[in-house]
């Protein structure tokens, strides 16, 4: 039955847009826990991990005592060596919120079992939700191997799929962790990385990562700021440059020319607060927020080189949103030209959140 039962589960998920599929136990990950606590203490974990303890993650137990399996599912989302002409955004970025895709195609998984096995039947689904590792769990269910930019390679969609989970109260058959990887000596995405974030194989530091950046709130490093390029949300290099992914499709945003971008990126700077929902509701750039997005906007912006922008920009050095403000000092810093210094000093002159005058202070020195 229990075969059985998988092979069914199996074919309707693939029916439905999940076509990667393993099944582990929720035995705890021994190994991993004091991988994370080691991070912790190195400080190379990122703003949204605060909250979610080791152990909890390493031990699905903790959370699920009823969990007999664990139900691991990928969802492909971009397809290898396609080119991504959004540029501004990482590729997962530019359709539906995954949460919301994921959780919906689970939903259908969940309710397909139930149908199969009775009213007995429990699961809970599990899509970046609960203080699971659920990288890793993918992993132990053979779903991928570990890249060294530290993402989940499948054999078949490379490193471009989404992991959810379905933690259910029946067991069935495990199965096993796949054989070696496609790594092998080569290590393109470790020196393709714009900031250092991959300090050496299956090591990364996420204060450094310029796809967790673009989503983590406050102001963003000065070191950080004009390495972001244009990007204005999420980072696709080391994928890009990867080999298992159909690397050379395109260059990083990082080089391309501001023609097509720079009317992108003011749009998205003037963006209201009401034409923002409008246009990227049920996105992930939705859940970033609108302040986060202008904010990464103005960086970019900084980053084009056009001086003729500063005109076009510089009354976002008074703009309503701290962030804004703050970052705007950089990028009319950063492009210079005159009356830049002056625009500076004025906006410093009137400014009263001790934060953001801090923030005009250290680009007023740069300049």
């Amino acid at each position: 039955m229990g075969d059985i039962l998988k092979e069914k589960i199996r074919d309707f998920a693939c029916g439905i847009g999940l076509p990667i599929f393993g099944v582990t136990s929720p035995a705890p990950m021994e190994c991993l826990e004091p991988l994370l606590k080691k991070r912790r203490n190195l400080k190379l974990d990122s703003p949204f991990e605060k909250n979610w303890q080791a152990e909890k993650r390493c031990r699905p137990k903790t959370s699920f005592p009823w969990a007999k399996s664990i139900l691991c599912f990928g969802m492909p989302y971009w397809k290898r060596g396609e080119e991504n002409r959004e540029k501004i955004f990482a590729r997962y970025a530019l359709g539906r919120d995954y949460h919301f895709v994921m959780k919906d195609k689970l939903t259908k998984v969940g309710e397909f079992i139930k149908q199969l096995v009775g009213e007995d039947f429990k699961y809970r689904i599990c899509v970046d939700s609960f203080p699971l590792a659920e990288r890793a769990l993918a992993y132990r269910a053979g779903v991928g191997w570990y890249g060294k930019n530290c993402l989940l390679y499948n054999p078949e969609y490379g490193s471009w799929f989404f992991l959810g989970e379905l933690i259910i109260n029946i067991p069935l058959e495990e199965d096993k962790p796949l054989d070696g990887n496609g790594c092998s000596g080569c290590e393109v995405c470790i020196n393709a990385c714009p900031t250092g974030a991959l300090k050496e194989p299956y090591i990364l530091d996420a204060r450094k990562c310029i796809s967790c950046m673009t989503q983590s709130p406050g102001f963003i490093p000065f070191n950080i700021r004009e390495k972001l390029g244009y990007r204005v949300y999420g980072c696709d290099v080391c994928q890009e440059v990867c080999p298992q992914n159909g690397a050379g499709a395109e260059k990083s945003p990082l080089f391309h020319t501001g023609e097509e971008i720079v009317p992108k990126l003011l749009e998205l700077l003037n963006i209201t607060e009401e034409q923002f929902r409008e246009k990227y509701s049920g996105t992930v750039l939705c859940w970033a927020g609108r302040s986060i997005i202008r904010r990464n906007a103005s960086v970019a912006l900084g980053n084009t080189g056009g001086r003729e922008l500063v005109p076009l920009i510089k009354k976002h050095l008074y703009d309503e949103d701290p962030l804004v403000r703050a970052h705007t000092a950089w990028a009319v810093g950063k492009l210079g030209g005159l009356g830049s210094a002056e625009f500076l000093r004025k906006a410093w002159e009137r400014e009263r959140d001790s934060d953001v005058k801090r923030q005009m202070e250290n680009t007023l020195n740069l300049t």
